[in-house]
């Protein structure tokens, strides 16, 4: 059996980059977006909103490279933790790999 995910989708936010037990980690909210007509022909849509770690290098890449609409593609493993105090879970993906999926610019 697999842990699997791969999402592709706009951040919602600038990346949050920290240190935690002396390694680095980027936090990322994307954001996918799924299209549908109803049963009027009329066209529908619903944006879930993904809570994104990633860790070490990858993670001060993605924090020096991407910001607020940026395009990615995410694979990684779903994580759920319980929060205490609280009901329910706190869902992430733990990013094993991060695609950058904006066009280079031209100049630099």
């Amino acid at each position: 059996m697999k842990n699997y995910v791969c999402l592709i989708g706009r951040l919602g936010t600038d990346p949050e980059f920290k240190e935690v037990n002396k390694t680095t980690v980027c936090k990322l909210n994307l954001a996918t977006k799924k299209t549908w007509k109803d049963e009027n022909g009329i066209k529908k849509e619903h944006t879930e909103w993904h809570n994104v770690s990633v860790w070490g290098k990858l993670g001060e890449n993605s924090n020096k490279f991407l910001k607020k609409g940026s395009l990615v593609s995410v694979e990684g493993e779903i994580n759920y933790k319980k929060v205490e105090g609280q009901k329910g879970y706190y869902v992430d993906i733990r990013a094993n790999n991060v695609l950058f999926l904006d066009p280079v610019p031209t100049e630099f």
